[in-house]
């Protein structure tokens, strides 16, 4: 014989029951779930990455320039870019860069290409690094991004700068100052896959940031 109103509390028991496990399944997440996954993936989209321990991404790979002398900050066409004084006596641009869907371990190349007006892009600086870039989400996410690489500009572009006397052999300045002109502020990565992203933004430089 069952005792009035069991029926009635194994009912609401089994429905907290199935709210319980419903309300855990969504705070822990199910792989398939985040955006970076490859749970959907279309096919012929899915890359298995063998030179780092055959990590799967989902597309192609991506990069963004970026400035920044501690931490990656987006470069929006056309914006106001600081000139750096350095503490050895030179100028730079601060450069940095963030990825998706390539491994931890990259080669980033950096490019500041000056626009005279005709047309012509002129490479006042070039280098490469071989980096660690910080994954953000590592267990879930190829979001990654290297940051603090500085853009050298040559003494023939350095900046007409009112608070520090400058000098070099090639004469500051002689070709121009570097805040007169345009520049193409373009990155490019590569891991050990060969996968290759590039990017680029113009900007206008400013002087002087100390």
């Amino acid at each position: 014989m069952m005792i009035p109103g069991t029926a009635q509390t194994l009912e609401r028991c089994s429905r907290c029951v199935v709210s319980l496990l419903a309300a855990l399944l969504m705070l822990s997440g199910c792989p398939g779930d985040d955006d970076d996954t490859i749970g959907d993936c279309p096919d012929g989209q899915l890359y298995v990455a063998e030179a780092c321990n055959d990590e799967e991404y989902c597309g192609e790979a991506s990069v963004r320039v970026g400035t920044g002398g501690t931490s990656f900050e987006t470069v929006q066409e056309g914006q106001d870019m600081p000139i750096w004084y350095g503490s050895q006596g030179g100028y730079h641009v601060f450069y940095s860069v963030e990825m998706e869907n390539l491994c931890p371990v990259v080669f980033v190349r950096i490019s500041m290409l000056l626009d005279p007006g005709d047309g012509e892009l002129i490479a006042v600086h070039e280098q490469e690094r071989h980096v660690q870039a910080v994954r953000l989400q590592p267990q879930t996410s190829s979001l990654q991004s290297y940051w603090g690489v500085n853009g050298f500009v040559p003494c023939e572009y350095w900046p007409d700068d009112p608070d520090h006397g400058v000098s070099c052999p090639e004469g500051a300045g002689s070709l121009g100052h570097l805040e007169d002109f345009e520049i193409v502020m373009q990155v490019e990565a590569e891991d050990h896959n060969g996968r290759i992203a590039v990017d680029q933004k113009r900007v206008q430089p400013v002087c002087c940031s100390n």
